[in-house]
């Protein structure tokens, strides 16, 4: 009798063990399930401070960035009531714009109507001295420069309806201007941005595609084969200029 009560207690004993083992066992686990949580919740919170601080600092950056921003605009002639010049005015709206500096290039296509379609062609010539004066500035907001040209627009004008009404084969477009210009923000940044101008619409360039275009232009305009407004105001000097084109 009394054997079998010690055989029973050790039993007791033994299943009471179990149990405390497989309790440890679980809690071990739940043990290191929320360090993992604990420890995945703490990076998260890390993350989003960090994202935080990146956006703040990027706030920053754009609070202090240049907006550079160019207008183009006509002038009327008070007498005749025409449109006789051009202004283009080059302006910073964001944070201080340092080293400012800016280059323009104004030329025209001129298209081939007579020739067979197959051999129709586009020719663009640098316009040269379309703008003649500038203006810049010594601020680093608000208007940065300004460029004008004298009679310009009046003198294209009167060069394009000369040119497409007389019997050449040529049709010539009115002039564009691309403007490059560079700058540097608070931090020491360098920035290259290009403005399109046609009439008085202003577009800001892709810089992939402006690189390029300008560079193309700039060769053009090194080339020295450039489209005078003052030599050819007669009809004679642009029969004789657009006969030498084809």
């Amino acid at each position: 009798m009394g054997r079998l009560k010690r055989t029973r207690l050790r039993r007791n004993v033994q299943a009471t063990e179990e149990t405390s083992s497989e309790l440890m066992t679980h809690f071990e686990r739940w043990t290191t399930v929320i360090g993992v949580v604990i420890t995945l919740f703490a990076l998260g919170v890390s993350f989003m401070q960090y994202r935080v601080a990146d956006l703040q600092a990027e706030a920053a950056r754009i609070q202090i960035k240049p907006a550079i921003q160019v207008r183009a605009l006509s002038i009327e002639d008070p007498t005749t009531r025409f449109m006789t010049d051009r202004k283009i005015i080059i302006s910073n709206e964001g944070g201080p714009a340092y080293n400012f500096d800016f280059q323009q290039i104004t030329w025209v296509e001129l298209d081939s109507i007579k020739l067979p379609a197959r051999n129709n062609k586009t020719i663009e010539k640098i316009v040269n001295s379309y703008f003649i004066a500038s203006f810049p500035s010594e601020l680093i907001k608000g208007e940065l420069s300004t460029l004008i040209g004298i009679d310009n627009n009046k003198k294209m004008y009167e060069t394009l309806i000369k040119i497409n009404s007389l019997d050449t084969g040529w049709l010539m477009t009115q002039p564009k201007t691309i403007i490059k210009v560079n700058y540097e923000d608070s931090l020491k940044e360098s920035t290259e941005e290009y403005f399109l101008i046609s009439g008085n619409s202003v577009h800001r360039m892709r810089e992939s595609h402006a690189t390029s275009r300008w560079n193309k232009l700039k060769q053009l305009r090194d080339s020295r084969e450039e489209f005078d407004l003052d030599l050819y105001q007669s009809e004679d000097k642009l029969k004789e200029w657009l006969g030498l084109l084809l």
